[in-house]
């Protein structure tokens, strides 16, 4: 089998997290059968002994033999999804395929190109095993594989190799991790990509980049991975609108994941305008880079009090030109969309700009016509606003729209008997009767809340049995019971 003459579909690069070991040997799928248990066992002893034949002829020198049994054992390992794959820690395969691919490279025997490519095709499909994680765990496979992507001259090569290092990387071991850090992997995939014109390979090594900063960096390191997305940024408008799409996805995602990990490296973050990204992430499209790019802000303005960065009265006619959507994943983006609306005019000194009789109808509106988890989400909005509200806007929000009123909703919502949707309406039910103390409206609210809710409602939240609940339940008791 010629490996030279595997095209990689970069679709499948770029949308499936197991890149090569969904479709490396693709001219091996039709051989594919019902096996029976017995099979089974027969292609498990296969297994066995194609490895043990991998190391002999690994011992002996016998390069002409082993290119057939490592391109045998690919096949078996792709077509197969065995619990474990045997003999491969006996016989020491993972590390003598990349020793084959590294000592192929150092010697430049092109002669032996094929074993070359199949030894890391091979090892590509063992690394979508999760029983592989401790095969790659040494500090001598981390080392070869490292210096392979650092001097790796052939394009197609080094795409395998940054397919592996992003297959291994999925694992989260941290010694894995530490390892490739504190030999500068960060480093060495910027200058790689910034080298290549393959957009591909480019992909492969943001994917890494990606999953690197699921672990806390430095700003040293951070600063190369920005520097590495300026450059994706910079040559954005070469890209196809699908290629667009993807790379706003994996910064939004990079950025995601350094908030997680304390990691942002905020100054150079805001020097560098990239809150502007977030925002269009946001506003561009609702797809997956919008949901992540709602979390991001939300994080942001919680722990930085950016809110300028994010005009509040753009993202809430966002919100209300979109809530009509009533698919799962729009349901999601809108519900992130509402806890950024929340967490900004929760972080706001001033609101008065914002606030008007329109704005607490839009809200009681789609607090009314929308699924359960977005009007959790707008209720946690109008809860963060109270404390804005004036006489005039405050009455305005205890009256009747389309037959409901705010105390009626809320009402509605507790049928769910979700413990979580229970608690949200205890605390906005208490935050409603402590603005109306000094308004003197209590006592209109205390009726509006008898007439919305069942008289079993204080029993029905005792029942929970939650220590979150029951203290806004007492203080609840405090005002209704009276």
């Amino acid at each position: 089998m010629n490996f030279q003459s595997y095209k990689r579909d970069s679709s499948i690069t770029r949308n499936q997290f197991k890149y090569y070991s969904e479709y490396i040997m693709e001219d091996q799928k039709n051989n594919e059968t019902h096996k029976s248990p017995n099979s089974s066992d027969s292609v498990k002893a296969t297994i066995f002994h194609t490895c043990s034949l991998i190391q002999t002829c690994f011992k002996n020198n016998n390069y002409d033999e082993i290119s057939t049994y490592i391109l045998e054992l690919s096949r078996l390992i792709r077509n197969e999804s065995f619990d474990e794959i045997p003999g491969l820690e006996k016989f020491d395969v993972p590390n003598i395929l990349l020793t084959i691919f590294y000592d192929i490279s150092k010697e430049g025997l092109n002669d032996r190109k094929a074993i070359r490519i199949a030894a890391i095709n091979c090892l590509v499909n063992l690394s979508s095993y999760e029983q592989a994680e401790s095969f790659f765990d040494s500090e001598q496979f981390c080392s070869i594989l490292l210096i392979s992507i650092r001097k790796e001259k052939v394009q197609s090569s080094l795409e395998i190799l940054a397919s592996l290092l992003a297959n291994i990387l999925t694992y989260k071991n941290r010694n894995i991790y530490n390892y490739f850090l504190n030999n500068h992997i960060i480093k060495i995939l910027t200058i790689r990509s910034y080298r290549s014109s393959n957009l591909d390979f480019k992909f492969l090594c943001f994917d890494s980049l990606k999953m690197i900063c699921s672990f806390p960096l430095n700003n040293s390191q951070v600063e190369l991975i920005y520097r590495f997305i300026g450059d994706f940024l910079s040559k954005s408008e070469e890209l196809s609108k699908d290629n667009y799409d993807l790379m706003l996805l994996r910064i939004i995602q990079v950025f995601h994941s350094l908030l997680e990990n304390d990691s942002i490296y905020f100054e150079l973050f805001e020097s560098l305008n990239f809150h502007s990204i977030v925002f269009l992430a946001i506003t561009k499209e609702f797809n997956l880079a919008a949901r992540f790019g709602c979390r991001v802000a939300k994080m942001l303005v919680k722990k930085y009090s950016c809110i300028n960065y994010f005009p509040v009265e753009k993202l809430i006619t966002l919100l209300v030109n979109n809530y009509t959507y009533t698919d799962s994943e729009s349901t999601k983006i809108l519900f992130d969309l509402t806890n950024t609306i929340s967490t900004i005019i929760k972080k706001s000194d001033n609101c008065d700009n914002l606030i008007n009789l329109e704005l607490i109808k839009g809200f009681l509106d789609l607090a009314q016509n929308s699924t359960i988890l977005l009007r959790v989400g707008v209720i946690k909005i109008i809860k963060n606003l109270i404390k804005f509200l004036n006489e005039s806007t405050f009455q305005f929000l205890l009256t009747v729209v389309n037959n409901q009123n705010i105390f009626d909703i809320l009402a509605e919502m507790v049928e769910t008997q979700d413990k979580d949707v229970v608690l949200n309406v205890l605390k906005m039910c208490i935050l409603i009767f402590e603005k109306s103390t000094p308004l003197n409206l209590l006592n209109d609210c205390i009726m509006l809340f008898q007439k919305s809710f069942s008289p079993d409602f204080l029993k029905f939240c005792e029942e929970f049995e939650d220590s979150y609940i029951n203290a806004r339940l007492s203080i609840l008791k405090n005002y209704v019971t009276k």
